[in-house]
């Protein structure tokens, strides 16, 4: 699935503060043409639909991008080559 790259705190500008999130919990468009309701059931909730749900599920902006760069750190440490990977 392609993941939308989410603005943390609505800053726009700043790439540096975001972290990825599929279509459905960034913007709420349904996989497969599949009704809200069975998304929510299949998916948890939405960030653009059920906002305080999905903060209470998956956390604040802020822990979901201490989370993501501590799951980077890790992968980096674990992969000998990671050096190609990461650019300026």
């Amino acid at each position: 699935m392609p993941c939308d790259y989410h603005h943390a705190d609505d800053q726009q500008r700043n790439h540096d503060r975001g972290y990825g999130l599929c279509p459905w919990h960034h913007r709420g468009i349904s996989v497969d043409g599949h009704p809200e309701p069975l998304m929510r059931v299949l998916a948890g909730p939405s960030k653009a639909i059920h906002p305080k749900e999905y903060v209470n599920l998956y956390g604040t902006e802020q822990e979901l991008l201490d989370l993501q760069n501590k799951r980077i750190e890790e992968w980096e440490k674990s992969n000998v080559n990671s050096e190609s990977f990461v650019t300026d």
